[in-house]
């Protein structure tokens, strides 16, 4: 990977985090920074593997379908 890859994850990141007032900690939305990391990987490879990717973030059988 490179200096922009590296950048565009932390973008991604970035607009997936809920910033929460007062003295909650910050929160990410699993779902869309899932699906929007797949979409910067599969334009990256054309070989990458989008259900393999997101059943390995969920830990079990994810289906895929329900991530846009």
């Amino acid at each position: 990977m490179t200096k922009k890859h590296y950048i565009k994850i932390a973008s991604i990141i970035k607009d997936n985090t809920i910033s929460a007032s007062g003295k909650m900690l910050p929160s990410i939305n699993k779902v869309k920074l899932v699906s929007e990391l797949s979409v910067m990987f599969m334009r990256d490879n054309e070989l990458f593997n989008k259900h393999k990717f997101i059943n390995a973030c969920y830990g079990g059988d994810m289906i895929a379908k329900y991530i846009k």
